[in-house]
């Protein structure tokens, strides 16, 4: 280190000798660089300079009175530095009971969606349709439906419908006597698939009670109407949070359920569903519950296929090998 320098840093605080050091080996190679310019500039670029004078004043004019201004700039850009890691410090001491949150119900699913369908690109944004079709294919793997219908509506939202048992309505006492039905659509690991009691006796695609919570959680709204007990029962949601309580409309002697919902643009970058992919995702799902009646449509082209295959998995193997020549029958 030069006398100059030793001098310099009399007086000076840490982060200001720091600015000097920083200064002195970013500045010098450029002095170093500019006087070997200024010297040998006629000679890499002829005519570039030939007056020794001039030459001479160019090589500590750029920098006459800069030096100072250099020092203090950097020496004020590590106290910046020194201070931020001080108070990031500070900021970590002070971690304690009023910086925990507890989620519950939607909110939970909303601010950490991917942790219940995947992600949020097209195969998160799919997945929702897939498992509330779940839960009607899991009515018929154990009898009690036979058709269920996929329709992606002309604005962008899907339905979903089967003709099963329908979505228990009535007062959960132990939940303040709310309907079953919200319950179902609000309250993560709700469901009746805990044990074997409700019917589900056959393997179930859900056992958690998560799923149909997670696309209402997840859809700018969402309508449920259930036909069950002789009438016709209506809820809807924006964002998982219920609009309107349980409506009794009018009688029906059929059963089922229909479910309606538009994801949200909120959480999904790109709502558009693509009607391939849902097609393949149910004809696979026909071939593995033989005898059920899968009719999937799409009201923004007119697209529509019907799936039904009585023996399953047999017919599974005669579609894959429709276009060869099988060497048995």
């Amino acid at each position: 280190m030069t006398g100059a320098s030793k001098t310099r840093y009399l007086g000076q605080n840490n982060s200001e000798k720091q600015g000097i050091l920083l200064a002195e080996y970013l500045l010098y190679p450029l002095l170093y660089l500019q006087e070997i310019w200024y010297n040998h500039g006629s000679l890499l670029y002829p005519g570039k300079a030939s007056n020794s004078d001039q030459i001479s004043s160019m090589k500590t004019e750029p920098f006459n009175g800069h030096w100072d201004r250099s020092i203090a700039f950097i020496g004020e850009v590590y106290r910046m530095s020194s201070e931020s890691e001080k108070s990031s410090e500070d900021n970590k001491s002070e971690y304690d009971s009023s910086q925990i949150r507890a989620l519950e119900g939607v909110e939970g699913i909303r601010t950490r969606p991917a942790m219940y369908i995947g992600d949020t690109t097209g195969r998160g944004l799919h997945h929702l349709v897939f498992e509330v079709v779940d839960n009607s294919i899991d009515e018929a793997v154990n009898k009690h439906a036979s058709i269920v219908k996929i329709k992606i509506n002309a604005d962008g939202s899907v339905t979903i419908s089967d003709d099963g048992r329908g979505i228990p309505v009535g007062e959960m006492e132990e939940m303040e006597n709310r309907s079953a039905l919200e319950v179902v659509l609000t309250e993560i690991h709700a469901g009746g698939k805990f044990d074997r009691d409700s019917g589900y006796k056959t393997g179930t695609g859900g056992l958690h009670g998560v799923g149909i919570t997670a696309v209402n959680a997840l859809s700018e709204w969402l309508e449920a109407e259930i036909r069950r007990e002789g009438h016709v029962w209506t809820m809807d949601f924006a964002r998982g949070i219920m609009n309107n309580p349980l409506q009794k409309l009018g009688k029906s002697d059929k059963t089922g359920t229909k479910i309606t919902f538009k994801p949200d643009h909120e959480i999904f970058p790109d709502t558009k569903f693509t009607y391939d992919t849902l097609r393949k995702r149910f004809q696979e799902l026909a071939f593995l519950t033989p005898g059920i009646h899968i009719n999937v449509k799409d009201e923004r082209t007119e697209q529509s296929d019907e799936f039904c295959y009585e023996e399953g998995l047999i017919e599974f193997v005669k579609y894959l090998n429709r276009t060869e020549n099988p060497l048995f029958d």
